[in-house]
């Protein structure tokens, strides 16, 4: 056997050898541990550019082979990152003749660079169009998922825009719509523990309940929704609107493991309403919704005051 036939003997020889272990190799025949493709990839998704929030246009097409979105399983999903600007209001919709549009928003971490769900939708722009509006408590980079929630592929429109101080949006009041539970804080802070079951209201297939709490101006809050069932499974997902049933934020894992929490400081005091509900579909279970209120920072006396 020539020397050449038996360089391209070994070589293949040990592409095989990496293929089947998981890996792949470079030019030069040395193998690629998964760990060093997975670090790739996320290079990759860092490199991701970034667009101004404020007015961002993109139609595009999702297809079957698309990367699958981590909350509607099996679904086609495309990403795109965003910037927006703390204390600024943005109105996402994502539009499509041939899919029911889902579209998630998540809020990128600057310093771990892991990114976390602020808000998704499935039908508020009508059905079957989706739309987002979202106040962001951080300024940074955001990133808008497009997806399907019939899982089909297609072709779709998708915008961001920055909505001006006196402009109203559209279809601003959520789909949580069912009586509340009031909830008086004593001490600073208050407990609730219960059950989501087959009987309470749904919104988007999911089960919900709707608790009020009066919250003061400046100062900060704490809102923390844990699994207190025996299911390891329940994965419990939180929204904080005002008294007008429009969102102002979200959180999915922000208290750990499947646990979420939201900490917040209204601008204005007054009624704040707190959805308990979950990330899968139809989802029942025990839960413990805590409200947490910090005590207000003591402000320095100035020569005026004294």
């Amino acid at each position: 056997m020539s020397t050449l036939r038996k360089l391209v003997w070994t070589v293949c020889a040990v592409a095989l050898t990496c293929l089947l272990a998981g890996g792949s190799v470079d030019g030069a025949g040395k193998k690629k541990t998964n760990k060093e493709t997975d670090k790739k990839v996320e290079e990759k998704k860092d490199d991701m550019p970034v667009y101004n929030g404020a007015n961002f246009k993109k139609s595009g097409a999702l297809k079957a082979d698309d990367p699958k979105d981590t909350k509607i399983k099996e679904a086609p999903s495309q990403t795109f990152a965003v910037a927006l600007t703390e204390g600024k209001t943005y109105r996402i919709d994502l539009v499509s003749k041939d899919f029911d549009a889902f579209v998630r928003l998540e809020y990128v971490d600057e310093k771990t660079k892991k990114s976390a769900e602020v808000a998704f939708d499935d039908d508020s722009g009508g059905f079957p169009n989706a739309r987002i509006v979202y106040r962001a408590p951080k300024g940074g980079k955001y990133l808008v998922i497009v997806t399907s929630f019939d899982r089909k592929p297609g072709k779709y429109d998708l915008s961001t825009v920055e909505l001006s101080a006196t402009e109203t949006p559209k279809a601003v009041a959520s789909e949580f719509a069912s009586q509340a539970i009031a909830l008086t804080l004593k001490d600073g802070k208050v407990t609730y523990t219960g059950d989501l079951t087959l009987k309470d209201a749904m919104a988007k297939k999911h089960h919900y309940k709707v608790f009020t709490v009066q919250m003061e101006k400046d100062i900060e809050y704490r809102i923390d929704l844990k699994n207190a069932g025996p299911s390891a499974n329940f994965d419990p997902l939180l929204f904080l609107e005002d008294a007008n049933r429009v969102r102002i934020t979200s959180d999915d894992d922000g208290g750990g493991d499947f646990n979420a929490r939201i900490v917040f400081t209204p601008q204005q005091s007054g009624t704040y309403r707190i959805v308990a509900t979950t990330t899968p579909i139809a989802q029942t279970g025990r839960f413990t919704l805590d409200v947490v209120r910090d005590m207000p920072a003591k402000k320095d006396k100035t020569d005026k005051d004294k």
